[in-house]
């Protein structure tokens, strides 16, 4: 197959940039193996590298391990080697502004970038940004394959064109994977379509695919069988070979850094070259391993304290540890021996990951890990968690009463425990923790986003969030109850000229000296009258209850009018000739009472401004809006003046 007629991709996942940034040992392993990816794409020739997402382990890198990626990117990613392909799509598939980096004039893209987000780098926060973006608008790689409605998902794909290869590169970044299940049951995930027949369609995906529940994964038959080839991100293990289900191929590389201990992440790590070429029966492809050789070397191992015949349950703690010391020793040679064979040019090794499994069922003691680590400071890469116990679990169902009558720890199985059954989206299902104000995945996603994004925000900005949409919901609760307009129902007049509203001063010689106590029961009460109404200015004047229905709101306390005040008219009669009169002096409270339509209203009105203005023979002053009160002379009438503490004090004083 020759070089100038196939398209040649480089596809890696999972570079998980600043995995273990704080142990010093271990701190720099994922960015030597992100520059030994680009080498490889460099030594190649390829035309583009392809990313299936996760390449950095935060969603907010580290100030450092976001500079290094910068400067590798800058390194090996910007030159002025010429492209063999072009896009034949807009831009908009990409997120950016400025269209794809490599047709950016200022910009001079010698190895282009396509990678979508994996769930440890995903958008977060209100903006829905992450550390890919930034690299997109730096104009050194291309983020495309984001989501915007996870009810309905249209993939449109990214078209370019090498010779007569052509290709549809689709991508759909990480999303909840019971959501997505959901969406691809309800049958709301479309691919749009380029026109011929001679595309190789190539998706680019990050989910589960090994199931981890009823929904938690995405099943292979779910995907398009129009498909041609799948990579397959987020899984760690290295399975790049690709593998045929049903018509679509599927290739899963692995990620290039070990960020579990776990059997999975033990095996050979490798990138892919997937080459493309064009023939009389459609495209064709194929795939080259090319096996990573910074990757810290790690052995996995299982070991069963039964199986062993120079310990048993009677044996200590210190046996069972030099037994376990043996295992170890072992395990570093194999890795040592191990790497030699693979990579027979290299002459020193790096300090390996080792993990020993160890089960403890039927009655044998454990040891220290933290003890037992510090005697492999020098020869492992981690110490501190290299024995791992467990015991297997069974339930007593099943069992025979013979094998629990035996007495021997061995044959009793170990109860499972409750708490590992338990979950907390169960929890909120009950009625006793029903929440009721946040909603149990939004919940749920907050405290993933807080947990393993570090987004501060996150628990937040959900409170916020639910705390204005029960706000929005209890006023529209509100509104619909309160009726359209506030009716007055009745308007009473109530007769109140023989108490004053306040006891004028007694002359200081009259005054006779008693108590306070006294002095309060010789006042007169006021009426219920009074009470109700206020302080009013004035005696012998005609004062107003108002009375509302429950339904009705409370009336605003409105200011004072600036113009003159008039002689109250005769009782009976009413002061509005017209009906434009009255809405030029008065402000509606609705436009539903904007018309009089009986006399007795029209009368009621009258009344009321009777009532609200004073005589024309009062004091008033405007500029000193104080409290005013009455004070009784020798003449008949009542004199309305301010009234003054102090004043009225030494006034009672001279007298």
């Amino acid at each position: 197959m020759a070089k100038s007629e196939c398209l040649n991709i480089l596809m890696a996942t999972d570079m998980h940039l600043g995995y273990a940034k704080g142990d010093p040992l271990r701190s720099h392993d994922s960015l030597e193996t992100f520059e030994e990816v680009l080498k490889i794409a460099k030594a190649n020739d390829v035309d583009f590298i392809l990313l299936g997402g996760d390449l950095f382990h935060d969603n907010q890198p580290a100030r450092h391990i976001l500079h290094e990626t910068l400067q590798l990117l800058r390194k090996y990613c910007l030159g002025s080697r010429p492209l063999s392909f072009q896009t034949l799509s807009p831009p908009e598939v990409c997120k950016s502004n400025f269209g794809y980096n490599f047709e950016d004039p200022n910009v001079n893209v010698a190895m282009p970038i396509f990678s979508i987000h994996g769930n440890h780098d995903d958008p977060a926060g209100d903006v829905g940004l992450c550390a890919l973006d930034l690299l997109s608008s730096a104009g050194l790689i291309n983020h495309f394959g984001q989501v915007d409605d996870v009810g309905k998902v249209t993939v449109r794909p990214i078209c370019m064109q090498k010779g007569d290869v052509k290709l549809a590169l689709y991508g759909i970044g990480s999303v909840r994977d019971d959501r997505l299940h959901r969406t691809f049951l309800e049958k709301n995930v479309a691919f749009m379509k380029p026109e011929g027949d001679d595309w190789f369609q190539l998706l680019t995906l990050h989910q589960n695919r090994v199931k981890h529940g009823e929904k938690n994964y995405i099943p292979e038959n779910f995907l398009p069988q129009d498909l041609n080839f799948v990579l397959w991100g987020h899984e760690h293990k290295c399975e790049i070979d690709p593998v045929k289900v049903g018509e679509v191929y599927i290739s899963q590389p692995g990620s290039t850094i070990a960020t579990a201990l776990s059997d999975g992440e033990s095996h050979d790590k490798h990138v892919g070259i997937l080459r493309i070429k064009a023939s009389d029966k459609g495209p064709v492809f194929k795939v080259d391993k090319v096996p990573l050789t910074t990757v810290r070397p790690f052995e996995f191992a299982d070991l069963v304290l039964q199986d062993l015949a120079e310990v048993d349950p009677d044996s200590g703690p210190a046996e069972i540890e030099r037994e376990l010391k043996k295992q170890v020793e072992a395990m570093i040679k194999t890795a040592f021996q191990r790497h030699q064979q693979r990579y027979p040019d290299h002459d020193k090794m790096s300090k390996p990951l080792i993990r020993l499994r160890v089960d403890y069922s039927g009655g044998f003691s454990t040891v220290s890990v933290q003890r037992f680590g510090q005697a492999f400071v020098d020869k492992v890469a981690n110490p501190k968690d290299i024995l791992l116990f467990h015991r297997r679990r069974t339930t007593i169902r099943g069992t025979t009463a013979a094998a629990q009558a035996t007495g021997n720890p061995a044959d009793v199985p170990v109860r499972p425990d409750p708490l590992n059954a338990v979950k907390i989206e169960d929890l909120l299902e009950t009625e006793q923790l029903e929440s009721r104000l946040l909603g149990q995945k939004d919940f749920m996603s907050a405290v993933h986003r807080f947990v393993d994004k570090e987004d501060k925000d996150a628990i937040q900005e959900l409170v916020d969030g639910a705390l204005l949409r029960s706000f929005e919901q209890t006023r529209d609760a509100a509104l619909q109850m309160v009726p359209e307009t506030d009716e007055l129902t009745e308007v009473h007049v109530v007769e109140d000229a023989e108490e004053p509203a306040m006891r004028p001063p007694e002359p200081k010689a009259k005054r006779s000296k008693t108590s306070a106590a006294s002095r309060a029961k010789s006042q007169p009460r006021k009426s219920a009258a009074s009470q109700s109404t206020g302080r009013r200015k004035g005696t012998g004047r005609k004062q107003a209850t108002l009375e509302f229905s429950q339904t009705s709101s409370r009336p605003k306390r409105q200011s004072k009018p600036t113009k003159s005040y008039v002689e109250p008219s005769e009782p009976g009669t009413s002061d509005v000739e017209d009906l434009d009169d009255l809405d030029d002096d008065y402000t509606p409270v609705s436009p539903a009472r904007s018309a009089v339509t009986s006399a007795t209203d029209l009368t009621h009105l009258t009344e009321l401004s009777q009532v609200s203005r004073f005589p024309s023979q009062a004091t008033v002053r405007p500029s000193q809006p104080r409290r005013t009160a009455l004070r009784d002379d020798d003449d008949d009438d009542d004199e309305v003046m301010d009234f003054n503490p102090k004043k009225a004090k030494r006034r009672s004083q001279r007298r």
